[in-house]
């Protein structure tokens, strides 16, 4: 019960402290599907209360484990660690030895190692990644993977799952046998938006799927028992978007819109309108993003960057600095 109620506090919004933080933006009701506040997250992990902290985020998963419609309390919670800060790899490890029993801070810290890996690489393509780098993001698969999988042994999350998913896509390493991470994830949660779209996404042509796999998988989903499953069909305009350019490629988001709103397509139409000059139409874009998902921070990132083209000085740093506060490897300091 005490973990129910203070996950709640959370839900509602965070401690008297987080006054201390830029203000921000955005309430959390206000968003399509409730969600968590990752910088009251984030300031109980700072500020090391490890008990307060393991607490909420065992409260909020007991939630999305009882009722698969709020399944992103979860996944939001534990996304507030996905994120590459070289500079915590001390806190994390004080976490894990001050709840050792709990499954919380493995979820967490395996979700930091592979962010953390994924910077090592690079995004760019395969054969512009240098050896190096190849090395650095090897050196930390097997750490990630560790926490994960203990992680899972005691309490399976969607979170774990998720990330072993790309942890297992990015190493090479598919999983042998079934059931597979995404399986298990679908057995839970047969009607999982969360799910189906890492099943989606995963038969693109760059993995070796194709465009008619994922319209054959997307009519097969169950949107009677959710109907925001019909965003589905738009993840193969959402992949057209990412590779094309112009209005070619605002065309294709647009398309992927018209099966129903979801915060990626809406991310990816700002990107490419914000590549051809038109940033005022991206800031909408980016608006109706965020009114999906409040705390993406790589959303706030890109909309502070459409701002300060436009001569908004102030709201581009409030945004931008509203980004670095949710996820600190969205300040410049960090950026190659």
């Amino acid at each position: 019960m005490h973990m129910i109620m203070l996950a709640g506090l959370i839900l509602a919004g965070a401690p008297s402290r987080a006054a201390e933080a830029p203000p921000l933006p955005f309430v959390d009701s206000r968003a399509a599907t409730k969600t968590v506040n990752k910088i009251a997250l984030r300031m109980m992990f700072t500020e090391r209360r490890f008990a307060e902290l393991t607490t909420a985020l065992e409260g909020l998963q007991a939630i999305a484990d009882a009722d698969c419609e709020q399944e992103l309390l979860g996944l939001d919670a534990f996304e507030t660690f996905y994120c590459g800060d070289p500079q915590e790899p001390a806190l994390f490890d004080e976490w894990v030895k001050a709840s050792p029993q709990s499954y919380a801070p493995l979820v967490a810290r395996g979700s930091w190692y592979f962010a953390l890996a994924e910077q090592r690489h690079g995004k760019d393509w395969a054969s512009r990644t240098s050896k190096e780098q190849w090395k650095s993001m090897k050196a930390l698969i097997p750490l990630a993977r560790a926490d994960l999988e203990a992680s899972i042994a005691r309490h399976p999350t969607f979170a774990a799952r998720r990330i072993m998913i790309n942890l297992n896509r990015i190493a090479g390493t598919p999983e042998a046998k079934p059931p597979t991470q995404l399986d298990l994830m679908l057995k839970q949660c047969p009607t999982s938006l969360a799910a189906h779209m890492i099943s989606i996404k995963s038969l693109a042509p760059r993995w070796g799927g194709s465009y008619e796999e994922m319209a054959a998988f997307a009519a097969k989903a169950p949107t009677q028992k959710n109907p925001r499953l019909k965003a589905l069909a738009g993840a193969i305009d959402q992949d057209r978007c990412k590779l094309t350019a112009g209005a070619e490629a605002i065309a294709h988001c647009d398309r992927a819109l018209a099966g129903g709103p979801y915060w990626e397509f809406f991310f990816e139409k700002g990107k490419a309108l914000q590549k051809v000059g038109k940033h005022e139409e991206a800031i909408q874009a980016y608006d109706q993003a965020l009114a999906e998902r409040p705390q993406k921070a790589q959303v706030h990132s890109a909309r502070a960057y459409s701002l300060l083209q436009l001569g908004r000085t102030t709201d581009g740093y409030k945004a931008a600095a509203l980004a670095a506060v949710i996820d600190p490897t969205q300040n410049p300091a960090y950026r190659r």
